[in-house]
């Protein structure tokens, strides 16, 4: 019989935070004006969540710095918002993509989103997997069964 989930970590052992929570250029619309003081802010309340999710693991580094410490068919599940240009999009699910264990999930956001800052991501994920792989869900994620 099974026995109904009561909290996330029923189910999830193990969560990564990735991010390198610091000045974005002006590219990066309305991110870019930030302070590192308040990026190092983020990074510590993201750090302070670890006391009510311990299977919470905050790692501060780039998305392709981070792809590097991990072995292959790692992860159940990556989920990719990162920056929202064709190159970068490209370049995370490559990186991510052989971290994946065979028949699990890589998702992530903006896809098909209206702001044209993030129409990159679409293209991106169009040109890797082709789009009768992908499937969407609300709030403009997309999926992919590996």
């Amino acid at each position: 019989m099974l026995r109904p989930v009561k909290t996330c970590q029923d189910i999830v052992k193990e969560f990564w935070a990735i991010d390198p929570w610091q000045i974005l250029g002006p590219e990066h619309e309305r991110l870019a004006n930030k302070s590192q003081y308040f990026w190092d802010s983020w990074h510590e309340n993201t750090c302070s969540l670890k006391e009510k999710f311990p299977p919470l693991n905050v790692l501060r580094k780039t998305s392709l710095e981070a792809a590097k410490t991990f072995d292959k068919h790692y992860f159940d599940l990556v989920y990719i918002d990162a920056s929202h240009f064709y190159e970068d999009v490209k370049a995370d699910i490559n990186a991510w993509l052989p971290l994946i264990k065979p028949g699990r999930f890589i998702g992530g956001h903006d896809y098909e989103s209206l702001r044209k800052s993030h129409q990159g991501a679409t293209k991106a994920v169009n040109a890797v997997f082709g789009e009768d792989r992908i499937l969407t869900g609300p709030d403009t994620v997309w999926y992919v069964k590996v």
